[in-house]
């Protein structure tokens, strides 16, 4: 049948728009949202008007339907435009709790925008288990622990253990194991045993553990009661436990041989050995200095009458031109014949000072003498004044 109808067909009326559902007409309705006496139809321009929040009981009553275009598969490449769901973070600027225990909670970020990572060790649950015979161990998995700290309680008689580590071990049972060192924690004390305990003792021991997969304190003797082994590992990263440190006076056996001839060494400023450096000529040990004020005719000074060594001098040119001192390995100097050793060239108003550590060796003896011309037999007198050259001489 046809979907529309007209009123009064018999005088032409007017035509209803209907929809014929088995012979039924369900009118077609426009709404209008206008007032009393006011005709406001709804359009796109003109839409329905809704008031009040969608409350959480509405939004969860629907779910949201998420769409292929948000989703992907593992290992999907990213593409350009691609849309997701925005994961968000909270702003936590003290470390404090956001959840409680077992609640679902989110990403944490500083007030830099970074994320909050752990910045405590790992905490470790104390491991526990008791000896109640002469083969009673208790096991500790410390693969992933830098040391363990070692307790005994409970009441107990003639209890013995040992320590020991095992790199194999996947249950802390199984596997190879050997015994490694403690440290009491009152002493400087190492032991891979406790020794026969029949009371709780008044230290524990730490050990290191690193590069160990398995630990456990294993009984080699028990007599009667329960000895309760505590284990604490421990999350910081720290150096092998130290051995024990050397304190008090340590004993020492042998034999010490020295010989110094048909001689004897007397007390006093006599030294052992010759090592070529040192300055022995005085009872202190040290060098002597000479004056020095040249004369006007060149003529030798003696420094030292003996052999010995030149330890330094310091010595000023007061005239106006160079003079030359001359130093001579000899007792006594004839100017013009004996040659001197070496010489030094001290020029017009100047000063020079010189060290020679250790010194320099003079077999015979220690002479000098200025001139006014170069040479090691040079006799020059030209020019010269009483004091142009004056200082000291160091020897010994």
């Amino acid at each position: 049948m046809a979907d529309n109808f007209t009123a009064n067909p018999g005088t032409g009326g007017d035509t209803f728009a209907a929809d014929d559902v088995a012979g039924v007409k369900y009118p077609y309705s426009k709404l209008d949202i206008g007032g009393d006496g006011i005709s406001s139809p709804v359009t796109a321009a003109n839409p329905m008007p809704v008031t009040g929040p969608v409350t959480d009981a509405q939004l969860r009553a629907t779910p949201l339907p998420i769409t292929s275009a948000s989703a992907y598969a593992e290992d999907t490449l990213h593409v350009t435009g691609a849309i997701g769901n925005l994961m968000l973070a909270i702003r936590s600027d003290t470390d404090t709790s956001t959840a409680d225990d077992g609640d679902y909670t989110i990403l944490k970020m500083d007030e830099a925008g970074r994320l909050k990572v752990a910045v405590q060790p790992a905490g470790y649950p104390l491991v526990t288990g008791t000896i109640t015979s002469a083969s009673s161990a208790v096991p500790s998995k410390v693969s992933r622990v830098s040391n363990v700290m070692v307790y005994v309680v409970g009441t107990f008689a003639g209890v013995n253990f040992t320590f020991e580590g095992s790199l194999n071990s996947t249950n802390g049972t199984n596997g190879n194991w050997f015994g490694i060192q403690a440290v009491r924690t009152n002493a400087n004390t190492i032991e891979t045993t406790s020794g026969v305990l029949g009371a709780p003792p008044a230290y524990g021991w730490e050990l290191s553990v690193n590069g160990l997969n398995w630990f456990r304190v294993r009984a080699t003797a028990w007599t009667s009661g329960t000895a309760t082994i505590q284990i604490q590992p421990g999350a910081y990263a720290t150096e092998p436990i130290p051995a024990a440190q050397i304190s008090g006076t340590q004993p020492v056996s042998g034999t010490v041989t020295a010989n110094i001839g048909t001689g004897s060494i007397a007390a006093g400023t006599n030294a052992i050995g010759d090592f070529g450096i040192q300055y022995r000529s005085t009872a202190t040990g040290a060098a002597s200095a000479a004056p020095v004020t040249s004369p006007a005719t060149p003529a030798g000074q003696s420094i030292k009458g003996s052999a010995g060594r030149l330890a330094g001098y310091d010595l000023h040119n007061a005239a106006v031109t160079r003079r030359y001192v001359k130093f001579f390995n000899a007792t006594s100097v004839t100017m013009g014949t004996t040659s001197a050793l070496f010489e030094v060239c001290l020029e017009p108003s100047q000063a020079r000072t010189v060290n020679f550590p250790g010194g320099l060796g003079f077999s015979t003896g220690i002479q000098i003498a200025v001139t006014s011309a170069r040479g090691l037999t040079d006799n020059t007198a030209t020019g010269l004044a009483a004091g142009d050259v004056t200082g000291f001489i160091a020897s010994a």
